[in-house]
């Protein structure tokens, strides 16, 4: 079914959505729990699969049972986008649920945890520009501060350490 409909999405895009596939911005919980709710089970074990995602949060369902099958031209500019359905095929217990849930928490945890490390002094040197689009200026400044991430503190504010014209000098 070769075609556009209208400007926002393939013809073959409409059809998966027809189907029960769509992007995974468009995905909600309640969309997820009730493609799982429609699911049939092929046995008690399957039943409790199902049952045990359907308690976790949203987050975790995105992750865990939305998988990509294929892919369709969406926007103007024939943008490739990813349609999911809901697969329950990597989970084989209610077991195997608890311990991917809890190994989701703890990738969680630790992606959240802030650093306590204290950032360094360095001296770097950076361009200051001024003047005007047609006659630029630019003013080479060395100063001290902080370096957290791929910034660079200073009382000039905050400057890219990958900006053209950027250089750690030494730490102080």
């Amino acid at each position: 079914m070769a075609g556009y409909h209208g400007f926002s999405k393939s013809n073959n895009a409409v059809a998966a959505e027809h189907e029960g596939k769509y992007p995974l911005s468009k995905w909600t919980k309640d969309m997820i729990v009730s493609a799982l709710e429609n699911l049939e089970a092929f046995d008690e074990q399957e039943q409790q699969v199902i049952n045990a995602l359907i308690s976790k949060p949203a987050t975790f369902l995105k992750k865990a049972v939305l998988k990509s099958y294929e892919w369709h031209h969406t926007g103007s500019f024939y943008n490739c986008t990813d349609y999911y359905e809901v697969s329950v095929s990597d989970f084989n217990t209610a077991d195997d649920v608890e311990a991917a849930y809890k190994q989701f928490q703890s990738e969680k945890k630790a992606k959240n945890e802030v650093k306590t490390e204290e950032p360094k002094k360095y001296l770097c040197t950076f361009l200051n520009w001024s003047g005007s689009r047609k006659h630029p200026k630019a003013e080479a400044i060395t100063e001290s501060g902080y370096i957290v991430g791929n910034w660079f503190m200073s009382s000039y504010g905050k400057k890219s350490i990958k900006a053209n014209g950027f250089e750690i000098i030494r730490e102080l």
